[in-house]
Formats: C-alpha cells, structure tokens, sequence
C-alpha cells in the first residue's frame, strides 16, 4: 500500500537481472559491442551509488523511471546487452574517495554538458567537468569590437535525436 487507496507495485528481481533489463532500455542494443559494455559499468555504477535503503515510504531500492535509470523488464533484452553486463560484472567506477563514482548519462546529445558542481551532483570532482560533444572545436574569433563563435567543422559524436528539430 501506499498512502489511500494507492498501490505502488515493485518487482523484486536480482541485480544482474535489473541490469539486463536496464541496458538495452538506455541504449541501443544494436551498438558496438565496447559501447554496450560502458553502458553496462555506467549503469552498474549508478545503481550501487544511488540504490536506496529500502523504507516503507520507498519499497524498492531504484526507481524504474527516468529520474533513476530505465527498466522496462525483460521484453528489450539482446543475447548483445546481456553479454555486456555479464562480461563485466565486477567492473564499477570508483572515486578516489572509494565510493562508487557518479555517473550521467542521457539519451539526448550534442553541445555541451554541464560541469557536475553547477549542475548541483557533486563537489566539484574534476570527472564531473563539462565536456563538448563536438569531435573538434573551432575557437572564436575576435577583434576590438566583436566575438563570434564559429560553426563546428566536424559533427558531434552523435545526430540530431528523432526528439529535437534540426536547427
């Protein structure tokens, strides 16, 4: 039960399992196969960094949403996604501060990210710094009176999501 006259309905499944459900829902099980893998270790860090002690006004350890990491159960899973979880079960990413590291991702590219600190996730772990998603940069150009950012003369690691328009 959850408050009145709500259910909140949890599946109970082991961790690897979560993973292999977790993985191909955050990214394309159809990439090369070291891309799944860093999806695998990201997600596995994630989870262990952000499980949650379970409460009676949270029954479950992670969320299956957006706001934690996708499950979408057993119907997107690839022999691929789960070869990549099981091919790196002990591998995590740490901090130096021994504690599973933060890790973001997110299904939406091109630009820039935010660094970790402005963004309100961290301390200011030098990990967490923004980074460009343009394979190279082109710097601005200025003179006494004006800047002006040029375009980028390569593209970013990624396309235009099916999600953002064009321009």
């Amino acid at each position: 039960p959850q408050g009145e006259k709500t259910l909140s309905l949890v599946q109970e499944v082991s961790f690897a399992h979560y993973l292999k459900a977790v993985v191909p829902s955050e990214t394309y099980a159809s990439g090369p196969d070291e891309a799944i893998k860093s999806q695998a270790v990201i997600a596995r860090t994630y989870a262990l960094r952000h499980e949650e002690p379970l409460t009676g006004l949270s029954p479950f350890h992670i969320c299956a949403s957006t706001l934690c990491q996708v499950y979408r159960g057993d119907r997107l899973r690839t022999r691929a996604t789960d070869r990549a979880v099981e091919t790196t079960q002990d591998l995590i990413v740490w901090e130096s501060t021994h504690l599973p590291a933060q890790t973001f991702y997110h299904s939406i590219c091109g630009g820039e990210t935010e660094s970790g600190s402005m963004a309100h996730f961290g301390s200011g772990e030098a990990y967490l710094e923004g980074v460009s998603d343009y394979l190279s940069l082109q710097p601005l150009e200025a003179n006494d009176n004006e800047f002006r950012i040029q375009e980028p003369k390569e593209m970013s690691y990624c396309g235009n999501s099916s999600l953002t328009h064009a321009d």
